[in-house]
């Protein structure tokens, strides 16, 4: 509850301070956050791998070193200048429309699915394929390749993206992260497992870190550190509730009917993003 109370803290603000960089292309940021996130996971979970060995008690106080860390380099480099607010404005409500408001819900329960579903990979997926006699190892290497893919084919991903408007390279991004659910209902082979993870981490690298951006831009300057909380919060929940969701569908139906509701509930929220966005029909340059 500590680590996921001051994790919430700091991947908020930590979006916020990158929407405040205007020295950079929005989608820079992020997708540089997003990358150096994957390769902190790749160090992490290899570190561990040795560490284990020597005691629990060495990860926990290597973790509490990087977090440390983490407090050194913000106290040194971060300097925000930050307007003092009266107590009035501090209160006011978000100054959203009605169809940003709406964009706003819909894109926070979009998030919720994605991150809901994510959550089945680091849980039922490792049962579901040892069930498969197919040895655990073989789960942790899944990994593995998702998080090098993102670190060497993040580059490349964001060049790609670029070149169109960022709600359709979310959407896309998006799809292909949905794909990979009904790809695990036929994966019956290890083989099955991998095609699986990379249409995942496909998906992942085109959409996950462009909804920050996306949100961004429906707020003032003042605000967007509300909107990406309201954002984390969802990511939240999804972790929270997808592992539990996940386990009582298994057991008391399938690992088939798991994935499909996960790859359909994605794509039913992803339709409703469409139709707001369409609905709202913003100007092609708020998604630079």
């Amino acid at each position: 509850m500590i680590v996921g109370f001051g994790d919430g803290i700091n991947m908020t603000v930590l979006n916020a301070y990158a929407a405040q960089d205007t020295s950079h292309e929005r989608r820079y940021v992020f997708n540089l956050i997003y990358m150096a996130l994957n390769l902190g996971i790749v160090i992490g979970t290899l570190t561990v791998g040795y560490l284990y060995a020597s005691g629990i008690r060495y990860v926990f106080a290597v973790a509490g070193l990087c977090y440390l860390l983490l407090l050194l380099i913000i106290a040194l480099t971060f300097r925000v200048p930050i307007k003092a607010k009266s107590d009035q404005a501090v209160t006011q409500p978000l100054k959203l429309k009605s169809d940003q408001r709406w964009l706003l819900l819909v894109l926070c329960g979009l998030t919720f699915v994605i991150y809901a579903s994510y959550a089945l990979w680091e849980s039922v997926v490792s049962v579901h394929l040892t069930s498969l006699h197919i040895p655990f190892h073989y789960y942790s290497l899944l990994w593995t390749i998702n998080g090098l893919l993102i670190v060497f084919g993040q580059p490349v991903v964001t060049h790609f993206g670029a070149r169109f408007a960022l709600p359709k390279v979310v959407m896309l991004g998006v799809t292909l992260f949905a794909a990979s659910f009904f790809c695990l209902i036929y994966a019956q082979t290890y083989a099955g497992f991998v095609v699986a993870m990379l249409v995942l981490t496909i998906g992942e690298m085109l959409g996950n870190p462009l909804i920050p951006v996306w949100v961004d831009t429906l707020a003032s300057a003042d605000q967007k550190g509300r909107l990406q909380g309201d954002l984390n919060m969802a990511i939240s929940l999804g972790r929270a509730f997808g592992p539990l969701i996940g386990g009582l569908l298994v057991d008391f139906f399938s690992y088939g009917l798991l994935f499909s509701l996960a790859g359909g509930s994605i794509l039913v929220m992803l339709l409703g993003v469409l139709i707001v966005w369409r609905r709202q029909n913003l100007h092609p340059s708020t998604h630079k």
